[in-house]
């Protein structure tokens, strides 16, 4: 093998080349680990943080891997569930509407979620708005997973027709709607049968008709 001072001009300038790429490609692994280590912490790096700053827009999938690596969908998930003084609650809906880009990893936080947003505690406020959101994105991800767990997600998001707040139950039909899947439409047929909110009417009749042009 020939050392350094054997090498030719070219041959030793390709080797430094290739020394440079590695080491490049190792730093840029190396800063997607911090930023995700350092969002676990509490502390949402400044780029993270613009990505979810947008009103009404989810950056693209590719917006987060890029940023994240793989740990974009753990990263996201921690930010939805912390509830911290400086995980302000934009940030958290935004990270539950980004959720909806990782089904696959998305699915059981998401489930969780609605659990737990969906409780019959919720009436109004920032926890309103937590279990709408977490509503859609389980609605956006059951569009692309099996069908076996497309039926745990619809069975999950039925219970919630049952809610007392009729908002969170409006919410509940809509989100069952936004699934695309005729699936849905049974459990909010029945729901219709035995509601009496106009305004959850209203968002149940719409989501049947959806259901009805796909």
């Amino acid at each position: 093998m020939k050392r350094w001072g054997q090498l030719s001009s070219w041959q030793a300038i390709l080797a430094m080349v290739v020394i440079a790429i590695i080491a490049s490609t190792a730093w840029v692994r190396l800063s997607a680990s911090s930023l995700a280590h350092s969002t676990t912490s509490n502390q949402i790096d400044d780029s993270l943080r613009e990505l979810l700053s947008g009103i009404d827009f989810v950056p693209a999938r590719s917006m987060f891997d890029d940023l994240l690596g793989t740990q974009a969908a753990s990263t996201l998930i921690d930010i939805a569930r912390n509830s911290s003084a400086s995980n302000e609650i934009g940030l958290r809906l935004r990270a539950y509407q980004a959720l909806g880009l990782y089904p696959q990893e998305a699915l059981a936080p998401l489930l969780d979620a609605v659990d737990q947003h969906g409780s019959n505690l919720i009436r109004e406020g920032p926890e309103l708005l937590l279990a709408k959101t977490s509503m859609e994105a389980l609605a956006e991800v059951a569009r692309s997973i099996t069908p076996s767990n497309q039926t745990r997600a619809i069975a999950k998001l039925a219970n919630v027709l049952n809610h007392p707040s009729l908002d969170v139950r409006a919410s509940a039909a809509y989100a069952l709607g936004h699934t695309g899947l005729l699936a849905a439409r049974f459990a909010l047929e029945q729901r219709r049968a035995v509601e009496t909110a106009e305004q959850v009417l209203i968002a149940i009749d719409r989501s049947l008709s959806t259901l009805g042009e796909n």
